[in-house]
């Protein structure tokens, strides 16, 4: 029985220490991720070319064919030539209607369904 309290023992404090390893390595891989979308998130807000991320929806009744692109962000340069500052949520199609029937928009949908850029 004493065998067994000391096991027990033994194995508690090897987790109570292994949990500890455990916390200061997602504390450091977690200051290291934030230091890296700083980073990104600086470049991106400090460029000179205009860049967004973008959402595809996809048509409500059959789900395959895209329907528009919802900005999940844009920088700031993006902005500039439209005047606008704040277009996450807002789409595509509706905020720059020119787009659409300039081709691009096929483009986005081809590069999107095929994993291929264009």
């Amino acid at each position: 029985m004493m065998l067994d309290m000391t096991a027990r023992k033994d194995t508690e404090q090897y987790l109570q220490k292994l949990a500890v390893t455990l916390e200061r390595k997602v504390v450091r891989r977690t200051q290291e991720l934030q230091e890296s979308r700083d980073l990104l998130q600086s470049v991106y807000d400090t460029t000179l070319i205009g860049m967004a991320m973008l959402h595809a929806v996809r048509d409500e009744a059959c789900g395959r064919s895209i329907e528009d692109f919802i900005f999940r962000s844009a920088n700031k340069e993006l902005g500039h030539p439209t005047g606008r500052t704040n277009l996450a949520g807002q789409g595509l199609a509706h905020e720059f209607p020119d787009i659409v029937p300039s081709g691009v928009v096929a483009l986005m949908v081809a590069a999107v369904e095929t994993g291929q850029p264009r």
